[in-house]
């Protein structure tokens, strides 16, 4: 039995076999790593398993981006957002865009667990929290 260390290294590089040339996961990758697995080790290769699920589910996450705004955003704007995301993670971003007018202007981008919000309800909400 591996230890849990062993393990988790043995699935940090199973991710990195994962991944294309462009950053992004690679579905036909991660099939054939997981084949492998469950035939070479069996019930044994179940932690090792476990852990890189658990990688793939983070990495996986990092490519998508929930992007709401106070008002519908035209299509230049969206392809714009989505470019430049794809430019700071190095990789590309799907990007689900929806509205919501409680953020009265600006908009909130969720990308993974990194969360970027230019939105006026936030900024008034913190000044209102500063005046107190």
């Amino acid at each position: 039995m591996k230890s849990k260390k062993a393990t988790l290294r043995e699935a940090r590089s199973l991710l990195r076999m994962s991944l294309a040339k462009d950053g992004s996961v690679d579905e036909g990758r991660v099939r054939t790593i997981i084949k492998k697995i469950v035939k070479l080790e069996g019930t044994g290769g179940l932690g090792t398993l476990q852990a890189y699920h658990r990688l793939i589910r983070l990495e996986l996450g990092k490519s998508k981006a929930t992007v709401t705004s106070a008002t519908e955003l035209k299509a230049g704007v969206k392809k714009q957002i989505t470019t430049d995301l794809a430019d700071k993670y190095g990789r590309k971003i799907d990007a689900d865009f929806s509205v919501d007018p409680e953020l009265v202007g600006g908009f909130v981008v969720r990308v993974g667990d990194d969360i970027f919000d230019s939105s006026v309800s936030t900024r008034l909400r913190k000044l209102q929290e500063a005046f107190q």
